[in-house]
C-alpha cells in the first residue's frame, strides 16, 4: 500500500549550522540587505511563502549567499512545489557542500518526484555528513521501501527508531517492509508500538489490518481496519476492509466498502477489481 505520509523536514529550521553572516553592508547595497533580511524573518515566523519570494529576491541580488540559499531550500521544501525544492537545494549545496540539510531536504524532494534512486543517494549523503540525523535514515528508509528494497529499509528504520524512539513514523515504515517480506510478527508489533505513540494515526491501523489480511485471518484484518475508518475516510481502509470482507462472503458490506473507497479515489484498483468480481459498476458511472 502506498501513502503520501513523510517525515517532515521541520526540524531542520534551526540557523545555527547556517552561521555564515549575510554579508557586510559595505559590500553589499541596503536594497540587498533589505531583502536578505526579510527572508531570515520570514524564516523565522515559519512564514514560507513568503520567503520564498522574499529569498529568491536576495539570491538575485547576490547569489552567492549560502545562508539565503540554504533557507529558501527549507522555505521551498515546506511551502513550494518538489521540483522547486530540488532547484533550490541543489544551489544551497553548491554554495555549501558540507552542510547536511539540504541533502535531507532535496532526498525529501525527490521521494516526492519518485525518483527514489536520487534519493537514496541524498539521504546517504546526508547520513555521512551526519550520522546522528533521524530524518535521514527515516527518509532514505522511504525511498529504499518505494524501491522494493525491503530488507535495507527495515535497517534504515531500525536506527532512525534508535535515534528517535518517539518517531511513530519509522515504526509504521518498518511495518510495511516487514509485511512485504512477511516478517508479520515484528510488523504487527512495529505497527501497534506506531499506534502507542499516536493513538490517531489512522494508516498505521490500516497496515495493522494488512498484516493480518495477508496471513488471511480476515475478521481480525476488519477489526483493524474498522479502527482506521472510525479515525476518518481512507481509501485504502474502505478498499482493504472490501478485499476482507469479500474473502469472508459479505457481498453486500464487500461491495459497500468499494464504492466508499472509490468516492474517494476514483481509480483505486482494488476497489475497481472488487466491483469487477461482483459485475457491478461504480456508483459514479
Amino acid at each position: 500500500m502506498t501513502k503520501s505520509t513523510l517525515f517532515i523536514a521541520g526540524a531542520l529550521l534551526g540557523l545555527a549550522a547556517w552561521s555564515a553572516t549575510i554579508g557586510t553592508a559595505a559590500a553589499q547595497s541596503n536594497n540587498v540587505i533589505a531583502a536578505e533580511q526579510a527572508c531570515v524573518n520570514d524564516n523565522q515566523h515559519s512564514a514560507y511563502p513568503a520567503a520564498i519570494t522574499d529569498c529568491a529576491q536576495a539570491l538575485q541580488l547576490n547569489p552567492n549567499n549560502a545562508t539565503i540559499s540554504a533557507i529558501l531550500c527549507i522555505a521551498d521544501g515546506m511551502a513550494g512545489t518538489a521540483a522547486a525544492t530540488v532547484t533550490s537545494c541543489t544551489q544551497a549545496i553548491t554554495l555549501s557542500p558540507q552542510e547536511e540539510p539540504p541533502y535531507v531536504d532535496r532526498c525529501i524532494a525527490y521521494i516526492n518526484l519518485g525518483n527514489y534512486s536520487a534519493a537514496i543517494q541524498d539521504c546517504t549523503q546526508a547520513i555521512n555528513l551526519n550520522p546522528k540525523d533521524p530524518l535521514a535514515f527515516g527518509n532514505r528508509c522511504i525511498a529504499n521501501l518505494a524501491s522494493g528494497n525491503n530488507t535495507a529499509a527495515v535497517q534504515d528504520c531500525t536506527q532512525a527508531i534508535a535515534l528517535n524512539p518517539q518517531s511513530e513514523s519509522a515504526y509504521n515504515y518498518r511495518c510495511d517492509a516487514n509485511i512485504n517480506l512477511k516478517n508479520f510478527t515484528n510488523a504487527i508489533a512495529d505497527c501497534t508500538q506506531a499506534t502507542k505513540l499516536n493513538p490517531q494515526y489512522l494508516t498505521a491501523y490500516v497496515d495493522l489490518g494488512n498484516a493480518y489480511f495477508d496471513q488471511k485471518n480476515y475478521a481480525t484484518a476488519i477489526t483493524y481496519y474498522n479502527q482506521a475508518l472510525a479515525i476518518g475516510p481512507d481509501e485504502n481502509g474502505y478498499a482493504n476492509r472490501g478485499m476482507a470482507n469479500q474473502a469472508l462472503g459479505n457481498k453486500a458490506q464487500a461491495i459497500s466498502d468499494y464504492q466508499n473507497a472509490l468516492k474517494i479515489d476514483p481509480t483505486n484498483q482494488n476497489a475497481l477489481n472488487g466491483l469487477k468480481y461482483y459485475d457491478v459498476k461504480p456508483a459514479s458511472q
